[in-house]
């Protein structure tokens, strides 16, 4: 019978070493009696090290060896000693290790005592901290696996830490996709139920980062996620409230959600329009922000109406605070469609506020969201009558010549569709509105010149021969070079309008306007031009056509500007 200390090492030369262990080889060289010794040797080290620096440096050198050689230990105790001595020898976001600091620390999460997974997840957490790095040597190594058992495990105190680490590597974007599909997303759902009350504030901060991304957010609404972070929200720590609404937020980006979120609580709208406080300048943005998704439900947005939710919104409007206003104003345009300016005192207010934003100094975004919510408002003439009667005319007008371009195309839309209301015209001042839009004629993106022609054109037909006539030959390029470019565009609905524009002038009998076209040559000549000439025609979409019946889409403008010639050669009779 073989002696105890050879069957020992027997067993301990078969025994294959764990995951993450690159000294497993030691094993076939050394008896327990060596082992023992070189462990004895490096706790030594340990200790000369602590005594002459006061601090152990566990990521280089002789201390990382001796750790190590702790940490690989089959004797609990030395990994006790050696894991006491890593989290605090690694600092938050001190740079990028290598595998041979990792492993000894994922080798510690695979330990039988529960009682070095905490404070080797606390190692992992620090180094992981916005270190991209150190987050790919991590996925590399596995890490993950045990991260992912660990939250599963009984013990409630190394779930937090555990968390951590999961949140800390899928801040970066490249890691989330990687990580939701490790199974973790399931492992996060039960952590609702955690005694440990850090646990809450992580978890909502976990699923607001998997919420950023297209794939991670459908998971974590797929796991069931939703329900719990509407768990959260009622939270009376205002850190976990917060974050626990912007997760919310982030799903509503994906409008496939809006529905299963708007239906998942009863009196969400309630809730919503409860954290649209002043007092809270962080949350209230949130809830507005949401509110302006969900309610493009159509069945939500008539909820929120009428759930009394302009009052905050309004009093947010009137704040100083930059995102409490842009956010309630993306909200009242989403709401725009239902809302009807002049009902209330709060809406016969709101124009006037919006319009006093729109020269917001210094801010071009506000500016921008201001021109956009002002043409939301304005989908009825009573609300645009309501806009118009509070300056915004005026206002955008003096803005649009030194905005960013942005601002000047969205200024643009608004101006054409003030002009398409026809009993708003003789309301607006047309001398300012030719100055403001003839420049844009010359606009090198076509969404904002055709917004300006129609503007133009809808303005011209109406009866104030005055403003036309000083319009006309004005000397930075009035309206005749403007006529000229629409009746040469390529746009087919431009150019028709300009023909049926010319014809009303002429049939009008009125000579100012009769002369302004035949002192024009190249305006005549154009026109001669397009009559006889079928290639001089931009086709003109069905919905435009007088004639839908038509096979050719240019016969309409032909037809109407032979009309213009006929008229042209009786008037020089």
């Amino acid at each position: 019978m073989p002696p105890l200390e050879s069957l020992s090492l027997e067993i301990d030369t078969i025994k294959k070493p764990c995951r993450h262990d690159p000294r497993g080889r030691d094993r076939h060289t050394l008896t327990n009696a060596q082992r023992l010794q070189k462990e004895t040797e490096a706790m030594l080290t340990l200790r000369r090290y602590a005594y002459a620096s006061g601090r152990i440096d566990s990521l280089s050198g002789a201390p990382l060896e001796a750790l190590t050689t702790l940490v690989y230990s089959d004797k609990l105790h030395f990994q006790k000693i050696a894991v006491l001595a890593f989290p605090p020898s690694v600092v938050k976001g001190g740079g990028s290790v290598k595998r041979e600091v990792m492993e000894p620390i994922l080798y510690l999460l695979r330990s039988d005592d529960i009682a070095v997974h905490e404070p080797a997840l606390y190692a992992l957490a620090k180094l992981v901290y916005q270190d991209e790095r150190n987050c790919r040597l991590a996925i590399e190594l596995e890490a993950l696996v045990d991260v992912n058992r660990l939250l599963r495990a009984t013990t409630p105190k190394v779930h937090w830490v555990a968390l951590a680490v999961v949140h800390e590597i899928i801040r970066m974007e490249s890691f989330r996709i990687e990580v939701a599909k490790s199974g973790v997303i399931e492992a996060l759902i039960p952590l609702a139920l955690s005694r440990d009350a850090r646990v809450p504030r992580t978890l909502a901060g976990t699923f607001l980062e998997f919420s950023h991304t297209d794939e991670t957010r459908q998971m974590i609404v797929e796991a069931g996620a939703v329900p719990l972070l509407f768990c959260l929200l009622d939270s009376l720590v205002p850190d976990i409230q917060l974050v626990s609404a912007q997760a919310i937020e982030g799903i509503t980006v994906d409008s496939r959600y809006l529905r299963m979120i708007a239906e998942a609580r009863e009196g969400l709208e309630f809730t919503l329009i409860g954290f649209l406080d002043l007092s809270n300048p962080l949350l209230a943005p949130v809830a507005a922000m949401t509110l302006a998704r969900l309610s493009l439900d159509q069945d939500f947005r008539i909820k929120i109406l009428q759930s009394q939710v302009l009052l905050p919104l309004f009093q947010m409007m009137r704040s100083d605070y930059y995102q409490l206003i842009e956010t309630s104003m993306l909200c009242f345009a989403t709401l725009s469609t239902d809302l009807s300016i002049g009902s209330t005192g709060i809406e016969a207010r709101l124009a006037d506020r919006i319009v006093e934003l729109v020269s917001y100094k210094g801010n071009e975004d506000l500016q921008f969201n201001s021109v956009v919510t002002l043409r939301a408002l304005a989908h009825s003439e009573q609300n645009a009558r309501a806009i118009v009667e509070a300056g915004a005319v005026s206002r955008v007008c003096a803005l649009v010549s030194q905005a960013t371009p942005p601002v000047q195309s969205e200024t643009v839309k608004f101006l054409c569709h003030l002009t398409s209301f026809e009993g708003l015209r003789p309301r607006l001042d047309r001398t300012e509105l030719f100055e403001t839009l003839i420049p844009f004629s010359l606009s090198p993106k076509e969404e904002v010149w055709i917004c300006s022609a129609g503007a133009i054109l809808h303005m011209i037909g109406a009866k104030d021969c005055f403003s036309i006539v000083s319009a006309w030959n004005a000397p930075t390029g009035g309206l005749r070079e403007c006529f000229v470019r629409y009746l040469c565009s390529n746009h087919g609905t431009i150019q028709l309008l300009a023909i049926v524009v010319i014809s009303k002038w002429l049939e009008g009998g009125d000579h100012a306007m009769k002369n302004l076209i035949t002192g024009s040559p190249e305006i005549v000549a154009r026109v001669n031009e397009i009559a006889n000439d079928p290639e001089a025609c931009a086709p003109v979409p069905m919905q435009h056509r007088r004639d839908a019946t038509s096979e050719d889409p240019r016969v309409i403008t032909m037809v109407s500007a032979g009309l213009i010639v006929e008229m042209l050669l009786a008037t020089e009779e």
